[in-house]
């Protein structure tokens, strides 16, 4: 094809030029005609290039455009991907978020119940520890009842510190309790168990302190002995009754030796009207007249 080019363009130009040189007429239209062969001709010459450039290029231009539509579709899958992922990270962080709501309540309803609990806790100790009291109380005045000196002595210093809750009531149960001990008329005559051949008729002070800590149950027997052995000298009596007084732990042997100690005390010209069991008035009263006892 490119060489008929080559042929079309010698035949045109040639037939061109003897045209013009025989006729000198109608030269235009001759150029015109004789021009297309030469047109022709070039065209037939450049056909493969064209086609090879073109070929070539589009070639290119495929790979290219082909090359272009895969990024593209990887453009689009990464864009679909981090739409997912966003997706995904949405829900998550919805879930989260609700999560965090959850927890949220659930502590808020988790303090609150804690904090009826510490009331209620709080609430339960105050009663427990008021029942305590009341039960402390009661159970002292049931024991100072039935002679019980400590729980006596605990009585009186409750109703004497006013901060106390029961004071008013731990001071109307001492006076109860003193009322008892404090009647006019008790009972006498009570014997020791002396060993068979035993002459306790001259036993002394230091032997009978030793009976007195040894036989509990016998504490009223030895006081009574104490007080009418009249061989005895008074000063010693008395001291004697002063210690039961001021240590002995039962209301019962108290109240004795106070009465047997008052009766002393008139031996000085001085009638004491107190209750036998007014340790505080009764010790006070020893320590500043026991000089004029023999």
């Amino acid at each position: 094809m490119e060489k008929f080019g080559y042929v079309l363009i010698f035949v045109g130009l040639a037939a061109a030029l003897w045209r013009v040189k025989i006729w000198r007429e109608n030269i235009w239209a001759s150029v015109v005609v004789y021009s297309l062969f030469i047109f022709v001709g070039i065209f037939l010459i450049m056909q493969d290039r064209i086609v090879e450039v073109t070929v070539s290029h589009l070639g290119a231009f495929k790979t290219l455009a082909k090359e272009a539509t895969v990024e593209v579709d990887q453009i689009k899958q990464l864009r679909r991907d981090m739409e997912a992922g966003i997706d995904s990270v949405a829900r998550e962080a919805t879930q989260v978020r609700q999560l965090y709501e959850e927890l949220a309540n659930k502590t808020e309803l988790a303090d609150r119940k804690l904090h009826s609990i510490r009331n209620a806790q709080q609430e339960a100790s105050t009663i427990l520890s008021e029942l305590q009291e009341v039960t402390e109380f009661n159970e002292a005045v049931v024991v100072a009842q039935n002679g019980d000196r400590r729980a006596f002595d605990r009585l009186k210093a409750w109703a004497n510190d006013p901060s106390y809750r029961f004071s008013a009531q731990a001071g109307s149960a001492v006076k109860s309790i003193m009322n008892d001990h404090w009647e006019p008329y008790y009972v006498e005559g009570f014997t020791y168990p002396w060993p068979p051949g035993t002459d306790h008729s001259n036993i002394s002070l230091a032997e009978v302190r030793h009976k007195y800590a040894s036989s509990p149950e016998y504490k009223v027997h030895l006081i009574e002995y104490v007080w009418y052995r009249e061989d005895l000298p008074t000063r010693d009596r008395m001291q004697f009754l002063v210690e039961v007084i001021e240590n002995d732990e039962s209301l019962e042997a108290v109240e004795y030796a106070g009465r047997y100690l008052i009766q002393g005390a008139r031996d000085i010209k001085h009638r004491l009207e107190v209750c036998p069991i007014d340790v505080e008035f009764l010790l006070d009263w020893w320590e500043n007249n026991k000089h004029q006892f023999k």
